[in-house]
């Protein structure tokens, strides 16, 4: 359970392309390496860090990418519609299939 205090996201500006690339490759810690245990200068960095785990960091969508018409739609929903598209989509493409080979075996 979270309390109020648990941080789940930041998001951070940085004033350089340089400051990001620094900090992108500051945090690519390959998995294996986690699942081996940490070593020397990762022990340190570990133990200045304000949590006591790694954070997920990554890039932030460039906005004009961003469709902001569908910002007030829960993933639960959008996951919905794109269910219903599929299903849409793969009984169309077999109705489709069936109308072929039906007018294929009448000629």
């Amino acid at each position: 359970m979270m309390d109020e205090h648990d941080i789940e996201f930041a998001f951070v500006t940085f004033r350089s392309m340089d400051a990001v690339s620094l900090v992108l490759k500051a945090y690519d810690i390959p998995w294996w390496k986690l699942k081996l245990g940490l070593t020397g200068d990762q022990i340190e960095f570990r133990s200045k860090h304000i949590f006591k785990e790694l954070p997920t960091i990554s890039r932030a969508r460039n906005p004009d990418n961003i469709q902001w018409q569908n910002i007030g739609y829960t993933d639960m929903q959008r996951l919905t519609r794109s269910i219903i598209m599929w299903i849409v989509a793969i009984v169309f493409t077999s109705l489709c299939m069936a109308g072929m080979i039906m007018f294929k075996n009448r000629s």
